[in-house]
C-alpha cells in the first residue's frame, strides 16, 4: 500500500507541496509515487495536480486544456508541474489550438443543424 501524499496546490511556485514537510515536492518524489500506480491512477493523479495550475492561467478552458496536457509524455507533464514558465507556454499553445478548433466545431454544428432541419422538413412532407 502506498503512503498517502497530500498536496497543497496553491503555493507561490505553482508546484506541489508535501504538506507534512511544507516544502516543494521534487519531481523525483512525484515520479516515484507514480511508478506504483496503474496508468488510470497515474492519469488521475497528474490531472488532479495539473488542473488547479492550469485553472489559474486559463479558468474558462481549464478542463479542456488539462485533458490536452494529459495526452503528452509523463516526463513532460512532470516538467510542467515543476516549471510555471513551461506550463504557461504549454497553456498558451493549447489556447492557440483551441482558437483554431472552436470555429471548426461551430461550422460542424451549423451543418448538423441544417441537415437536421432539412430531414425534419422532409419527414413532414
Amino acid at each position: 500500500m502506498l503512503p498517502l501524499i497530500s498536496f497543497n496546490f496553491f503555493n507561490d511556485r505553482y508546484s506541489c507541496v508535501d504538506s507534512s514537510r511544507k516544502s516543494p515536492m521534487d519531481v523525483a518524489t512525484l515520479a516515484n509515487a507514480l511508478v506504483n500506480l496503474s496508468p488510470e491512477q497515474q492519469q488521475k493523479m497528474l490531472g488532479e495536480l495539473l488542473y488547479p495550475l492550469v485553472e489559474r492561467l486559463e479558468p474558462f478552458f481549464a478542463d479542456k486544456i488539462t485533458g490536452m496536457l494529459l495526452e503528452i509524455e509523463q516526463t513532460e507533464i512532470l516538467h510542467l508541474i515543476e516549471s510555471p514558465e513551461a506550463l504557461k507556454d504549454k497553456v498558451e499553445e493549447a489556447i492557440d489550438v483551441l482558437g483554431d478548433w472552436i470555429p471548426e466545431q461551430e461550422k460542424m454544428l451549423e451543418q448538423e443543424a441544417y441537415e437536421l432541419q432539412a430531414s425534419f422538413l422532409k419527414a413532414k412532407l
